[in-house]
C-alpha cells in the first residue's frame, strides 16, 4: 500500500496527508498577504520619493515631508471616494492609517534607500529610481 513514516502509518491514508496540505496552503497564504503588504508600503514609498523630486527638484536627497504628505492625502482621498474606513485592515493592503503612519515615519529618508515600512519590518527593502 502506501509508504509507511516512523510511527505516522501510511501517508495516504488518514488525517496525515490532509493536515501537511493544509499547513502548507495556510503557511502560502500568511506569507503572500505579508509580501503583498510591503510591496504596497514600498509602491507608496516610492511615489513619495518621486513626488519629493518633483516638489524639490531632482537634487532632493531624502523624502520631504511635502511629498509623503501629498501621498498620503491621496490615499485619504481614494479612502474616502470608495467609502471605505481609513483604519480598516485588509489581508493584502493593510489599513489607510497605517501605510500614512509609514509615509510619514518615511520623512528625512534617504530617497533610494528608505525602508518600505517607515523604519520597522523589512530590513533593506530598497526602492530604487
Amino acid at each position: 500500500m502506501g509508504a509507511r513514516l516512523a510511527g505516522l502509518g501510511s501517508v495516504t491514508e488518514g488525517w496525515w496527508p490532509v493536515g501537511m496540505l493544509l499547513l502548507v496552503l495556510g503557511s502560502s497564504v500568511l506569507v503572500f498577504g505579508w509580501v503583498s503588504r510591503v510591496f504596497e508600503r514600498q509602491a507608496d514609498l516610492f511615489a513619495a520619493q518621486h513626488l519629493t523630486r518633483r516638489l524639490e527638484g531632482d537634487g532632493a536627497g531624502a523624502v520631504s515631508e511635502g511629498g509623503a504628505r501629498v501621498m498620503a492625502e491621496t490615499l485619504r482621498a481614494v479612502s474616502l471616494i470608495n467609502g471605505f474606513p481609513s483604519e480598516k485592515f485588509t489581508f493584502r493592503h493593510g489599513s489607510i492609517d497605517g501605510r500614512r503612519g509609514a509615509l510619514m515615519g518615511a520623512v528625512g529618508e534617504p530617497i533610494g534607500r528608505g525602508r518600505p515600512t517607515g523604519g520597522r519590518g523589512v530590513p533593506n527593502g530598497r526602492c530604487s529610481r
